[in-house]
């Protein structure tokens, strides 16, 4: 899941977020009433409240510096990005924001300094797999990337997604887990593999072929993009696919600190209940990627 989250690394996606990280409240209740929705990732709401952490404990979060919309250095030098508001906000839903840090530091330092206890939680996309959990344990998931279908927007073609696009030709990016999603859930079309998406994205402008599929977060910042694909649209639904993309984001926690993934657990489910996490993806992506 980190080799797809790399790809968002691009000088658009991070100028974009540091834009709309500084909106004001009003601005983001403002788009918080358009049609834009995140799914509920975080299961049932089974929980009255949150159990408080003692003072004494604290929260110590470790993140990346490079991993943008969700962290990054802004232009001022400090830390922003999703993972940052969400941490903070999980914070002042357990009542601590006193005893409450978000460190930064490079992705190959993030896992040592964990087990060195320099941080209690780790909110940097740490993909939750078999030989992960062995290390670690992990929050219920928050967000998940999904795959996304993209179409011209002058194509009157009406494609019909449930009966797996035969004939349809679809381009992907060449030995990527979204070919392997293309290829396994739709055996029938006709699949291209490109070495880059420019060159895709040239033949779904031609013609050449019908739909593209790929990254739908780096999809959406595309899309909006003043200076991007402006002939073009999402089509269809969302594919989360976990074979391929794995679990979704979640924080990771030292296994013998079971106590505190509990209670992020139940802050997160109060969090989407309040719709503050709805209200902080409308915040960083105005064009849903769902």
């Amino acid at each position: 899941m980190r080799s797809l989250m790399m790809h968002m690394r691009v000088m658009k996606a991070v100028i974009f977020v540091i834009t709309t990280a500084l909106m004001v409240t009003l601005s983001v209740h403002a788009r918080a009433q358009e049609s834009v929705k995140i799914p509920n990732f975080l299961g049932p709401d089974n929980t009255s409240g949150t159990e408080a952490v003692q003072p004494q404990e604290g929260v110590q979060f470790l993140a990346t510096l490079d991993f943008p919309p969700f962290t990054f250095l802004d232009a001022n030098g400090r830390l922003n990005g999703f993972n940052v508001y969400l941490a903070k906000l999980l914070c002042a839903e357990l009542a601590m924001e006193r005893n409450c840090t978000i460190q930064g530091m490079p992705w190959d330092e993030l896992e040592g300094a964990l087990a060195k206890r320099q941080g209690n939680a780790a909110i940097a996309g740490i993909a939750a797999t078999e030989s992960t959990r062995i290390r670690y344990a992990f929050s219920r998931p928050y967000l998940r990337l999904p795959a996304r279908f993209v179409v011209l927007n002058t194509n009157s073609t009406t494609f019909d997604f449930e009966t797996g696009l035969p004939n349809v030709k679809i381009g992907v990016l060449a030995q990527s887990a979204f070919e392997a999603i293309a290829r396994s859930y739709f055996p029938d079309a006709e699949i291209t593999g490109y070495a880059s998406e420019n060159r895709m994205f040239a033949d779904l402008k031609s013609g050449s072929i019908d739909l593209t599929f790929g990254d739908g977060l780096g999809l959406a910042f595309l899309l909006s993009a003043d200076d991007g694909v402006a002939c073009c649209s999402f089509a269809g639904g969302a594919y989360f696919a976990p074979k391929f993309l794995g679990e979704g984001m979640r924080i990771a926690f030292l296994q013998d600190n079971e106590r505190l993934r509990n209670q992020v657990d139940q802050a997160l489910i109060s969090l989407q209940r309040k719709g503050k996490i709805e209200e902080l993806y409308l915040r960083f992506f105005p064009m849903g990627f769902y």
